[in-house]
């Protein structure tokens, strides 16, 4: 990635902001794609690659002949391990296992000699917090469709362990659901669906359900089975002889793939009123099309389709405005039978591969990178998550940001108790008016004193477009995720820009990033554009101040540093931006040369980090926002 030139750091105006008509729905998607895929002829899982029209697939597991038929698999993160698994379902051998990094041999997780549970588990899908969700049926059999969840035990790492089954519903409020085929967690809100709530879908008679977050999360507490919030898609409103065999959400708008038997894709939108039937994603793909799954690669959305009766994997693009969808790729030699299918944007990587001295990390393929200085070595891991929104549900309901905070759990669900402020606004993407999440989580990173965290967040590479305003105009935020401290702002995430080549900033650690977020000014108190930006930057000396008050430092060498920050306010107060500017370079470098002085806390694992991180922001919305000089390009300043 070439780092911008001087003349590429200067601030720009806000460009237009393209709305849409229905709030944004929140999917994952990042440089890097993993699509696998399962045969249920001989259990063979394997990673799809497509190249140009054509590809190859990759042999995952060794233990081939010890399964029966496999039809469904989704990947999970590990967090006792810091890899990603692959859970898959064995339907025919009753039984669900786990892949460990999603390779070699499988160990059990679930199966019908461990007491009631589903009988023949397909459909498998995974919510925020880990909890598994599997359909079972047997048509023209005794055993009834059901819809389960395997909890996920709180007593081990999250990802690592479930608790035993538990029905969800076997009523399906009256509808006499003979044939399940999958379950969808929606991650973000839309007209379809709230973040959280899950979507099932059943083939006799094709229906598509919704149980809500909140009802789903009573089975979970104990409460019993639960029956469905609503119907989403009834039958009636499927083509006649539908036999729907999968689901996905298409990322970009938010509207819903459904595979049929019969080689046609359905697709609708939603609306308050309803859902719309639109045209058909794709047709003509024959029999025996069944699950199909939808992500995005380097901001461009495709669909997978694992067409059981042809023998192959099918990639497609985006449908044109008029006539048919081409296929793009098709993957078949290995390919037999294939029903099981997944799309993933989860990695990992170890910990050590993050270390300056290393070259960094870049998990998720050029979206963010991690340079992490001030430690020798590192252990542990980094697993990396992007969600992206299209377009800030703000800008769709009322057309600005101004006024109106987020709660990110709206968007992405499981991504915390973040709360975006009025002052950080969607404006990233080919909508102009999209942002991307990231967590990064970390089992040492997040708590070594000491380390300094250097982030570089690339817009293009995980939104698209072409237009992307320049940093700092495009920030780069950071929050702290549950159980890694907390900062003054409470729950609000932070603008946390403090150098530009793509937006960068330093960090104590690595937690929640919000990539493609704009500074938007007109949320900023003051009466004058002048005004709001100094405004913006005392309220950052304020929230400095406090965490240099709060951290646990020596009594000596806080009273050092807060003398050299009362001097930088004592400039800024007086309208010498230059002076305080200047000052502040001196206290990073206190901080810097004093490490020993700083302790770790439960509340603050890192101080020396973040109040260097906090400095380089304040030096930035001096010098750059405030003066208008070009930003910073690393930190130290070189």
């Amino acid at each position: 990635m070439e780092l911008c030139s001087s003349s590429r750091h200067r601030l720009r105006s806000r460009l237009p902001l393209g709305l849409v008509a229905l709030l944004a729905m929140a999917g994952a998607h990042a440089q890097a794609l993993r699509v696998t895929a399962a045969n249920a002829s001989n259990s063979a899982v394997y990673d799809v690659s497509f190249v140009g029209s054509g590809g190859y697939i990759t042999t995952l597991n060794t233990d081939q002949n010890q399964y029966v038929s496999f039809r469904s698999l989704v990947f999970i993160a590990n967090n006792a391990t810091g890899k990603t698994d692959l859970l898959v379902a064995d339907t025919l051998g009753g039984q669900i296992v786990r892949y460990a990094n999603a390779s070699g041999v499988a160990t059990v997780v679930w199966n019908t000699t461990m007491g009631a549970g589903p009988t023949y588990p397909d459909g498998l899908s995974i919510d925020s917090s880990g909890d598994l969700f599997v359909v079972t049926s047997a048509p023209g059999s005794p055993k009834p469709a059901q819809l389960w969840v395997l909890p996920s035990d709180p007593s081990v790492p999250p990802g690592s362990g479930f608790l035993a089954p538990r029905l969800v519903d076997a009523s399906f409020g009256g509808v006499p659901v003979q044939a399940l085929e999958e379950t969808l967690v929606a991650r973000g809100t839309s007209a379809a669906a709230g973040a959280g709530d899950l979507l099932v879908l059943s083939s006799d008679p094709p229906t598509v359900f919704v149980y809500s977050a909140a009802s789903i999360q009573g089975v979970l507490s104990g409460s019993g089975p639960t029956s469905p919030s609503r119907t989403l898609i009834a039958p009636a409103q499927f083509p006649n002889g539908a036999v729907p065999g999968g689901m996905d959400f298409w990322p970009i708008d938010g509207s819903l793939l459904l595979s049929t038997s019969g080689g046609s894709v359905l697709r609708y939108a939603f609306s308050a009123s309803g859902a719309t039937p639109l045209a058909d994603f794709a047709d003509g793909l024959g029999n025996g099309k069944f699950k199909v799954k939808a992500a995005l690669q380097e901001s461009v959305p495709y669909a997978f389709i694992a067409n059981n009766n042809g023998g192959d994997i099918l990639k497609f693009g985006a449908p044109p405005a008029t006539g048919a969808n081409p296929v793009l790729a098709t993957v078949t030699s290995g390919v037999e039978h294939p029903q099981g299918l997944t799309a993933s944007n989860l990695a990992a990587t170890d910990a050590g591969n993050c270390l300056q001295s290393a070259g960094g990390c870049d998990i998720i393929g050029g979206v963010i990178t991690h340079k992490v200085s001030g430690v020798q070595s590192l252990s542990g891991y980094v697993i990396e998550d992007p969600c992206v929104v299209e377009v800030d549900p703000r800008l769709a309901q009322y057309g600005t940001c101004t006024g109106h905070s987020l709660p990110v759990s709206q968007v992405c669900a499981g991504y915390g108790s973040t709360v975006i402020p009025d002052y950080l606004c969607g404006g990233g993407g080919n909508s102009g008016a999209g942002f991307a999440l990231i967590t990064s989580v970390s089992n040492t990173i997040d708590s070594i004193k000491g380390a300094l965290v250097r982030n570089e967040a690339f817009v293009e590479n995980i939104l698209g477009g072409t237009n992307n305003p320049l940093c700092p105009q495009t920030v780069l935020g950071w929050a702290p995720l549950a159980n890694e401290g907390t900062i003054v702002e409470g729950s609000s995430l932070l603008e946390m820009t403090g150098y530009c080549g793509s937006s960068a900033g330093v960090s104590k650690g690595l937690s929640l990033w919000a990539v493609g977020l704009v500074l938007n000014e007109s949320a900023l108190p003051g009466r004058s554009a002048t005004d709001k930006l100094v405004n913006f930057a005392a309220a950052k000396y304020d929230a400095l101040n406090q965490t240099v008050a709060l951290a646990t430092i020596t009594s000596s060498f806080q009273a050092t540093l807060s003398n050299c920050l009362g001097s930088s306010l004592y400039y800024f107060d007086k309208k010498k931006y230059a002076n305080a500017a200047a000052q502040l370079l001196t206290c990073d470098s206190l901080v810097a040369s004093n490490e020993s002085a700083f302790s770790s806390s439960p509340t603050n694992p890192n101080p020396s980090g973040e109040i260097r991180g906090r400095i380089a922001n304040l030096y930035l919305a001096i010098n750059a926002r405030i003066l208008g000089n070009a930003p910073a390009t690393s930190w130290p300043i070189q």
